[in-house]
């Protein structure tokens, strides 16, 4: 009994750790993003404007 106690344990936290890291990795995967809350607005003159740009929403 106890032993099947520690084995459903182990895989416990082995999914656990499993699903913590995928989601880890999936956070920091995209460094090149801008973060935005609110909204700005500002003129400029501009000849040649080259940005990557990625947009993501939560929902």
């Amino acid at each position: 009994m106890k032993k099947n106690i520690a084995i459903i344990l182990s895989l416990g936290l082995i999914i656990s750790f499993t699903v913590f890291g995928i989601f880890f990795y999936n956070t920091r995967k995209n460094i090149k993003t801008i973060k935005v809350v609110g909204m700005a607005k500002k003129e400029f003159n501009a000849d040649l404007l080259k940005w990557d740009l990625t947009l993501s929403k939560r929902t």
